[in-house]
C-alpha cells in the first residue's frame, strides 16, 4: 500500500488529518510537540492515530493507493511549520515500523492520478469485476457541517 501526502486539502479529509492542523489561520488542534525530550511529547501518539486512521481508510478503497491531503484553503501562511511536521511524520512513521505496511511520501495529484490510470488500464482488458463507480447524480448540495451547505458554490449565478 502507499499513501500520498499532498499539501492541498476535510477537516478530517478536506484539510489536515485530525491532530495535524497547524497553521496560523487554523490553530484548531492542541499543539504538536515533536521534541522527544519534552514531557508533553505527543508526536508518536499522533503518528499512531494517523496509521490506524489510514488503515481504516484503506479498507474502504478499491486500490492500494490513497491520497491524504495536508493543508486547507488559505493555509500555509508559514509553510515551514507544515513541512517540518510532515517531515517528522514520515521519519517517525518509518522509525515506528509503519512503513512496512503503508508507504507514505510526498507526491502530487498528477502522480496519484497516473497511478490510478495504471490500475484502470491493467483491469480494462481483464476478466475480473473491477470497475469504478459512476455517479449520474449531482453531488450538491454538499454539506460540510450540520445545516451548512455549499449550495451555489460552483455556479456563476449564486
Amino acid at each position: 500500500m502507499s499513501l500520498v501526502i499532498d499539501q492541498g486539502a476535510t477537516l478530517g479529509a478536506y484539510c489536515w488529518p485530525a491532530g495535524f492542523w497547524a497553521d496560523m489561520n487554523y490553530e484548531i488542534d492542541a499543539p504538536i510537540i515533536m521534541n522527544k525530550n519534552s514531557t508533553g511529547y505527543n508526536m508518536d501518539k499522533r503518528v499512531s492515530a494517523f496509521f490506524y486512521g489510514m488503515e481504516a481508510r484503506f479498507e474502504a478503497e478499491r486500490v492500494n493507493h490513497l491520497m491524504r491531503p495536508f493543508g486547507c484553503d488559505m493555509a500555509y501562511v508559514d509553510a515551514n511549520i507544515n513541512y517540518r511536521i510532515m517531515d517528522e511524520l514520515v521519519k517517525l512513521w518509518n522509525e515506528m515500523g509503519y512503513g512496512e505496511f503503508i508507504e507514505i511520501r510526498y507526491s502530487t495529484p498528477t502522480r496519484y492520478s497516473r497511478e490510478l490510470a495504471k490500475i484502470n488500464e491493467k483491469h480494462r482488458n481483464a476478466s475480473d469485476d473491477f470497475n469504478w463507480p459512476i455517479r449520474r447524480d449531482d453531488t450538491l448540495p454538499y454539506a460540510q457541517h450540520p445545516n451548512q451547505f455549499w449550495n451555489g458554490f460552483y455556479t456563476s449565478r449564486p
